[in-house]
């Protein structure tokens, strides 16, 4: 093991532009190691309290489900961290002789702190700037950073995830996981007795629960569960603001589920439901930062300005962080574009543009001068206004078994 110099430090995010003396402390922490070819560096699932980045050489990732990826020295890829998030969500292999930089994770925390502490003292001094451009710069910096503070995704969304990829992974074992959170179980057993998935006999337990409706099925519903909890602030003066963005997402995201089953067979509405969900989950960060300037908050057209030029590229990379599939990204960052034609075919964003106007009480796109019926989206959905909207607000009454 060898110590570490602050010029190697620098060569990484997000310490690039930090100053030698802002990297002290973490410079008596880090380590410079080697490991041979065919070494594991990190197991999967893991919660290992040390960071890595690698210096010289070749690392394999392997995922859950089996797909690798590969990061070399010198790359983009190695300037960030190597699998940070936790639990590990890959494997780490040694494909060469590798060089790498090990560091205890709080003290990388601490410097992060201390440093956006000190970045949020510097903006708040900037007078000659608006406030919420001073807002507007501390998110970008951070995003760029790659130290931008983000939710956590539940732990027993994670856990529910792993069972789901895993070859083997069964009822039971999923059951098993529920079975531990007796609120989530009531959940499900009310789903699976409801209108849009009964058939037979009731069932009574959370193992029943999870055969009739599928492991896939369950995974996105208990995920629209218990996301919930990451719709919260620190800030007794935001709750009220983070309880709406609950409340809209919860409305996209029933309406996105139901428009998913009048187009018949392209869309899994389940998932659709999810993608709803989370399609602006990016405002979340906003306001927790937006905590740090009153001003801003209260002023609801200023909050407004810094939400809509950021909450797309913040909800993409928190749908990023959290592993979640590329076609839920469009609809983080073009659920509100009217005029969106990526192609011929539709997709979940489709669902989740066309949901903002379906049996909303404030149609935005009528607002923004879009005759329905010309909306490119919900030409690609195949839907006909005239006909399916009685169908859409039948419909609509089942929703009412969803437990949000």
């Amino acid at each position: 093991m060898t110590k570490v110099s602050p010029q190697l430090l620098k060569s990484f995010k997000p310490f690039s532009d930090l100053e030698t003396e802002q990297l002290m402390p973490l410079l008596k922490g880090a380590r410079l190691k080697q490991a041979n070819a065919g070494r594991c560096l990190m197991e999967l699932g893991s919660a290992s309290d040390k960071v890595i980045y690698l210096v010289g050489g070749k690392l394999q990732l392997v995922a859950k489900d089996g797909a690798k990826h590969t990061v070399e020295s010198g790359s983009d890829k190695a300037k960030a961290p190597i699998a940070q998030l936790l639990p590990r969500q890959y494997r780490v292999e040694t494909v060469t002789p590798v060089d790498y930089l090990q560091i205890e994770r709080k003290l990388v925390e601490t410097l992060i702190e201390r440093v956006r502490a000190e970045e949020i003292e510097r903006t708040r001094e900037m007078k000659d700037y608006p406030l919420e451009t001073k807002l507007y710069m501390e998110l970008e910096r951070d995003i760029e950073n790659d130290t931008l503070v983000l939710p956590s995704l539940p732990e027993v969304a994670v856990r529910i995830r792993e069972v789901v990829q895993r070859e083997n992974g069964d009822a039971e074992s999923l059951a098993k996981i529920l079975r531990s959170d007796p609120a989530i179980t009531a959940k499900l057993i009310k789903v699976a007795n409801s209108p849009l998935y009964a058939g037979g006999a009731p069932v009574r337990d959370c193992t029943g629960a999870v055969v009739r409706l599928g492991l896939s099925v369950v995974h996105d519903l208990v995920l629209s569960f218990v996301i919930k909890e990451v719709f919260d602030s620190p800030y007794e003066i935001l709750q009220k603001r983070m309880l709406t963005l609950w409340q809209h997402s919860v409305e996209i995201s029933t309406t996105s589920f139901l428009l998913a089953k009048l187009s018949g067979k392209k869309f899994d509405p389940e998932k659709a439901l999810v993608v709803g969900l989370m399609h602006d989950i990016g405002i979340i960060p906003i306001l927790t930062y937006a905590g740090h300037y009153p001003e801003i908050v209260r002023n609801e057209a200023m909050l407004e300005q810094v939400i809509n030029r950021l909450r797309g590229q913040i909800g993409a990379v928190i749908l990023r962080n959290w592993n979640f599939p590329d076609d839920f990204i469009p609809a983080a960052l073009e659920a509100e574009d009217w005029d969106r034609n990526p192609g011929d075919e539709a997709d979940y964003c489709d669902l989740v543009l066309v949901a903002h106007i379906y049996g909303q009480k404030d149609n935005p796109a009528a607002a923004a001068g879009i005759p329905m019926h010309e909306l490119p989206a919900l030409q690609r959905l195949g839907l006909e206004i005239e006909t399916d909207v009685q169908e859409f607000l039948e419909l609509r009454n089942s929703v009412s078994a969803f437990p949000f």
